[in-house]
């Protein structure tokens, strides 16, 4: 994911700044050639052990995003920084680790919130509300090619409704393979309908392949029953939808 691609591209950067008196600001002062367009975020008084960076794009969030480090410690393995996301809509904490090797950089245990009012709609015109919960999200990229190896979190949904469609909670699994694929199979749940699907991709592409089934369990109204009769198509006593998504990035996603 670009996220973590931005966040080993900023850690690149800060270890330069420590050969300039530890902070960017003396860095791209005496140096500004090997400063590149990519470290403008970082504020000028952050170092390799604390800082911030404000204004990053992160490619699935559609919004800007400040993230925030803080030296935590050395352990047999490496040395570990903590780390916090922030955004429209979103704060999510975590561990970022880079081994003694310097083969690899990984995220471990980022946990956080994504609230659904503050993100642009994900269905074109439908206003949505819910509250989406980030738990134990871990991703590893090696060095130094910068390829997304692994990726993995579980995902809970609570009071979400998407314009008349109220989809109540729901849960997804995010994993990987060795073979370079992720897949989310998920499942939702509301008042009126039940859905079940799944999301697939390679690592590394802004792509995704979305199959998904949605059965009615009690009546819709006529407004939610127009909805998903123009995202998906009508079959037997509910609707299926499979489509191919040029990027995750894209907002809306319908």
């Amino acid at each position: 994911m670009r996220f973590v691609l931005i966040l080993l591209g900023l850690l690149t950067g800060l270890g330069l700044a420590v050969l300039s008196e530890g902070r960017m600001s003396h860095l791209r002062l005496l140096a500004p050639q090997i400063t590149p367009v990519w470290t403008a975020p970082i504020d000028g008084g952050a170092t390799l052990w604390q800082g911030q960076a404000r204004g990053l794009s992160l490619g699935v969030l559609p919004g800007p995003t400040d993230l925030r480090w803080r030296f935590d410690r050395v352990e047999r393995a490496g040395i570990v920084w903590s780390i916090r996301l922030n955004g429209a809509g979103l704060d999510a904490r975590g561990e970022m680790r880079l081994p003694w090797s310097r083969d690899r950089v990984a995220l471990r245990d980022v946990s956080g919130d994504l609230g659904l009012a503050d993100l642009p709609a994900i269905i074109g015109g439908a206003v949505q509300t819910g509250l989406l919960r980030v738990e134990g999200l871990r991703a590893q990229i090696g060095l130094p090619e910068r390829q997304l190896q692994s990726l993995a979190a579980q995902i809970e949904m609570t009071g979400g409704r998407f314009g008349p469609v109220e989809i109540g909670s729901g849960e997804a699994i995010l994993t990987s393979d060795q073979a370079g694929g992720w897949r989310m199979p998920f499942s939702v749940e509301g008042a009126m309908l039940r859905a079940e699907g799944r999301v697939e991709g390679a690592l590394g592409r802004p792509g995704a392949r979305l199959e998904l089934r949605v059965t009615e369990v009690n009546g819709l109204s006529q407004e939610a029953r127009r909805v998903l009769d123009r995202v998906a198509e009508p079959e037997g006593a509910g609707w299926r939808l499979t489509r191919d998504i040029d990027s995750l990035g894209g907002w809306p996603v319908f």
